[in-house]
């Protein structure tokens, strides 16, 4: 999904978010989106990595609400993203249906989504996003049974690592919603896997009413752990 704020960094950073008429293909939905969670103050991020689990879910009608990791490129821009998803009569991009992971990527004009397999609630689900070196320009996602690929990142320090909970679609924020984000770390090609121990508090949102929409954004812990909730 776009970010609310940086573009507003889909402008809040984002997904496309499609709702399905009965009777009819899937239509785009113009609507709101709220986006609350951290990202990491390292400058050079190659990837993302974090164990999801979406404790709660509970979207609006014509909405989406998720959980995931990303990694996004402000000046490309670019970005892919990796989570898992329920919506309530929509879906991500016309393609990524409820209850399923997701990998989506931006070129710097459209979005993308590729399903992967049906998820629970009740495990954790390993969420990754990297590049393979220092050089490269394209970046992967994975998670769940689905791999997908999004060249064109740059090669500078201009690249962020992500971890949040979103509701996109509709125009009110969800109720008693929670996520967790354990072992969150980041990969910097040099050096490898680390946790995420400096980390900042994004909070994006555009036309989305009782915003934000997890009030509470716990600290990293030494393995970067935290959880967005209401």
């Amino acid at each position: 999904m776009r970010l609310a704020s940086p573009k507003m960094v889909r402008s809040s950073i984002g997904l496309s978010i499609w709702l399905a008429l009965v009777g009819a293909s899937l239509s785009p939905v113009s609507a709101g989106v709220d986006q609350d969670g951290r990202y990491s103050n390292a400058s050079n991020v190659d990837g993302s990595f974090t164990r999801l689990k979406g404790n709660t879910f509970n979207p609006t009608s014509g909405q989406c609400v998720l959980y995931s990791v990303l990694s996004y490129d402000s000046t490309a821009p670019r970005q892919i993203e990796s989570g898992i998803v329920k919506c309530n009569g929509a879906s991500i991009d016309g393609t990524c249906p409820s209850g399923y992971s997701f990998v989506e990527r931006f070129n710097g004009s459209a979005y993308f989504c590729t399903p992967g397999y049906a998820f629970d609630p009740i495990y954790q689900y390993d969420a990754t996003t990297y590049r393979t070196s220092s050089t490269s320009t394209t970046f992967t996602g994975h998670i769940n049974g689905v791999f997908l690929s999004q060249s064109g990142f740059g090669l500078s320090d201009h690249i962020k690592g992500y971890a949040w909970g979103e509701a996109t679609g509709g125009s009110a924020c969800p109720s008693a919603n929670s996520g967790s984000f354990i072992d969150w770390e980041k990969y910097d090609t040099s050096v490898g896997w680390t946790y995420v121990t400096s980390s900042t508090v994004h909070r994006g949102s555009s036309g989305m009413s009782g915003a934000p929409c997890w009030n509470v954004i716990t600290s990293t812990g030494s393995k970067g752990n935290f959880n967005v909730h209401d």
